[in-house]
């Protein structure tokens, strides 16, 4: 099977916070991150097109550093009693863009 994704992913396991258009806010934990999206592991399904706002806390020189972006779900995977949520970063500031980028390098 190949491998769609542009952007080489890093492996992150810190909690985050989806909130759907409309108010509901989803807690879960990422399990992957890239400059263009963020894996996602959630108790509850999400359909592929759903738009949300995705905050995490990423550590970069040793403080935590949230980012919030909006993000589109591409994909939904139920695996082992929990889902894997694929979304793709649709709004990235310019400061989201640089603490990414501290992050990921």
């Amino acid at each position: 099977m190949e491998d769609k994704r542009k952007a080489e992913r890093k492996m992150v396991k810190v909690k985050t916070l989806v909130k759907l258009t409309g108010g509901e806010a989803i807690m879960g934990r990422s399990f992957d991150l890239a400059d263009n999206g963020v894996g996602i592991l959630l108790d509850v399904p999400l359909k592929t097109g759903i738009e949300a706002r995705v905050s995490i806390g990423l550590l970069v020189n040793g403080v935590v550093d949230p980012i919030h972006t909006h993000a589109r779900v591409q994909y939904c995977i139920f695996s082992s009693g929990e889902y894997r949520i694929g979304f793709q970063f649709t709004q990235i500031d310019a400061v989201t863009a640089t603490t990414l980028a501290r992050f990921l390098r």
